[in-house]
């Protein structure tokens, strides 16, 4: 299946118009939308909306993350993160970035799984909010690319795919289990460095193996906050990394003990 950019003019017509378009949210098909954006950019060719992006994913993988998300075998995402991840891991950082590339493939190719993941047929819940922020980009790059329903799902498995272990995606499955855990994580600004991140995700699975614990925000968000103050006194990707775990470790066990 390949994926489709969503072209400018197309995403600042969605975008300006959102409270226009926003019952075609409702439908189970992405029909009404394109054809009444088409009417409003006074086009007839879908070609004038959406522009091949040179990547392709499995076919049939949208069914696939519906499926993965009403399990929840590894909370909401961690699951999904993998499968998307895989599809799509020649996809470079810069691309990653690109509101275009994931505004075409929520609206083209994965309509419902988005209003599935974020409950969408809830008319409490698709509101002009969550539809600029889980079908487009919403806020800063570091926020929106967390918030996206698939951008996020790929940047979760960017960070944490490690190559060189048995299980690649064994921390993958763990971050994607709690939603908190990720918000507050990438919108750090550490969250820019893989190695950083990567450090800290690594350094809570061993402290929840460790201790017999689960992540919980009580003490975790503390935790978060001292390596992103630790970035305004070191350069964190210099430091070297058995320093920077030992760090880490060092404050969760402060932490836990409250």
């Amino acid at each position: 299946m390949k994926i489709y950019f969503l072209k400018d003019i197309a995403l600042e017509t969605l975008k300006a118009n959102i409270q226009i378009f926003l019952p075609y949210f409702a439908e189970e098909t992405n029909t009404s939308l394109i054809k009444a954006l088409k009417q409003t950019l006074q086009e007839v060719d879908d070609r004038a909306i959406f522009e091949y992006s040179g990547y392709d994913v499995p076919d049939g993988i949208e069914q696939t993350l519906i499926d993965n998300y009403k399990a929840c075998r590894n909370g909401k995402d961690g699951d999904n993160a993998c499968i998307l991840f895989d599809a799509l891991k020649n996809l470079p950082p810069t691309v990653a970035c690109d509101e275009r590339f994931w505004a075409g493939f929520t609206l083209l190719s994965c309509w419902n799984f988005v209003r599935e993941r974020w409950e969408m047929k809830n008319d409490k819940s698709r509101t002009v909010s969550n539809v600029e922020t889980h079908f487009f980009f919403k806020d800063g790059i570091r926020r929106a690319i967390i918030r996206n329903a698939l951008s996020r799902l790929w940047w979760i498995g960017y960070i944490t795919y490690r190559s060189d272990l048995d299980d690649p995606y064994m921390f993958t499955r763990e971050l994607g289990k709690e939603s908190d855990y990720i918000g507050n994580l990438f919108e750090r600004s550490y969250s820019n460095s893989r190695t950083v991140v990567f450090a800290i995700v690594e350094m809570v699975a061993e402290i929840c193996k460790e201790y017999s614990i689960k992540y919980k925000r009580e003490w975790a968000r503390p935790l978060l906050k001292y390596v992103n103050m630790l970035g305004g006194i070191y350069v964190l990707e210099t430091l070297p990394p058995q320093v920077l775990r030992q760090k880490i470790k060092a404050k969760a066990e402060i932490c836990l003990k409250g």
